[in-house]
């Protein structure tokens, strides 16, 4: 091999030049929205490092860097789910917590199957690597075995992965036009184009490498547009997001409220002073009367641990709506507004003498409190007693 300057050493240059220019564009201006910015910005590093791996992999650096072998491929696995975190984040608000770490087992099992190869002395990995790349085309998948796990088993787990990572994304995307307020839509029409390109592209990343790999013919485009996947999604991604500074530079972010997005003709007025800023009043009312029915019909406030996401999958409303309605239709936080309904249900309870039977902390828990000091702040709040004062005048 020669380290020729040809067309693929500049594409790839560009791209990574790109790539880490638009990752510290993406971490240097953070904004309200900075956690997804965040993972954006690691992902186009992923991305890059991915690149840099390929690079040295077609090069003769590679046995100066023996231990970069294979280095851009178990970054794919990274990659995946830091798209999927990503996308999730922009559109439902849910940022990554410990249990999201579950989505990154893939590639800590590709990482455990490497070390074999790592712990090699440097001669042996030199060795390996001239066999492989001298190794008949027929006995390449045997060759390119490095660890415990076989080389096509890695192969179909990438895929299997990349699959499933990228059809939740265009899932969720769907699902928050789908279920979208027309304002709220409209209002955040550039995020949602910008996530849905980003997702295009990167079926660019799975489809020519599916097809290299899986085909039993040799296809020297299939081969040449897989070599040039990867520097053409870093370079149409930061294309996009140099072409829109709104959202390069974080100007702007998902779920605006629409009077700072949409010009002041005819837009909705709700007679509340609280009124959610980006739900039209049709909608309004009718996630009013989903909630209402809800309430009363199921009394879910009585369940312990009954949280808004499960209030959002219950009403089949997406949760960014329904915690906007309860915050500003309502007037009240989630907790306080469960809690409200819970004291009025304990308050009827106590009238009908049903408190005579169980302790203070059997009350509570019956009315959906988990602990005693919770129950007995809650009722003073909005009952303006603790649940004894208020016992009294029933004895």
């Amino acid at each position: 091999m020669e380290n020729n300057i040809n067309p693929l050493t500049v594409v790839y240059l560009l791209a990574i030049t790109v790539g880490l220019v638009t990752a510290v564009i993406l971490w240097a201006f953070p904004n309200s929205e900075q956690k997804s910015r965040k993972l954006l910005s690691f992902t186009f590093i992923v991305l890059t490092l991915n690149l840099i791996g390929e690079a040295i992999m077609g090069s003769d650096y590679l046995f100066e860097l023996p231990d970069l072998y294979k280095f851009g491929n178990i970054l794919c696995f990274l990659f995946t789910p830091l798209s999927f975190l990503y996308v999730r984040s922009v559109l439902q608000k849910e940022h990554p917590r410990k249990r999201d770490l579950l989505h990154f087992l893939p590639f800590v099992l590709v990482i455990v199957d490497y070390i074999p190869y790592l712990i090699l002395p440097h001669e042996e990995k030199v060795i390996f690597l001239q066999n492989l790349i001298n190794a008949p085309i027929t006995t390449f998948s045997v060759s390119n075995q490095i660890g415990i796990i076989p080389s096509e088993i890695i192969i179909v787990l990438y895929h299997i992965t990349f699959g499933i990572y990228w059809m939740l994304q265009i899932w969720m995307i769907i699902r928050f036009v789908r279920h979208g307020d027309n304002d709220v839509k409209e209002a955040n029409k550039t995020t949602v184009n910008w996530l849905f390109f980003f997702c295009c592209v990167q079926f660019f990343l799975f489809y020519p490498y599916f097809i290299n790999n899986s085909s039993p013919f040799e296809n020297s485009i299939n081969h040449i547009i897989s070599d040039f996947s990867g520097a053409f999604v870093i370079i149409l991604s930061a294309a996009y997001l140099f072409s829109r500074p709104e959202l390069l530079y974080g100007l702007s972010k998902v779920l605006v409220p629409i009077n700072d997005r949409i010009p002041a003709v005819e837009k909705v007025k709700t007679s509340s002073t609280n009124s959610s800023k980006f739900l039209s009043k049709a909608k309004i009312i009718e996630i009013d009367s989903k909630l209402t029915e809800h309430i009363e019909s199921n009394e879910p406030f009585l369940n312990q641990g009954y949280n808004l996401k499960d209030l959002s999958r219950d009403l089949d409303v997406p949760l960014y709506i329904m915690s906007s309605f309860i915050n500003k239709e309502k007037g009240v936080n989630f907790s306080d507004f469960l809690n409200r309904y819970r004291i009025e249900y304990c308050k009827k309870k106590i009238a009908e003498g049903e408190w005579r039977n169980i302790t203070l902390e059997g009350l509570g828990y019956d009315c959906g409190f988990s602990n005693r000091n919770s129950f007995t702040a809650a009722f003073k709040k909005f009952a303006g007693k603790t649940p004894s004062e208020f016992i009294k005048k029933y004895k």
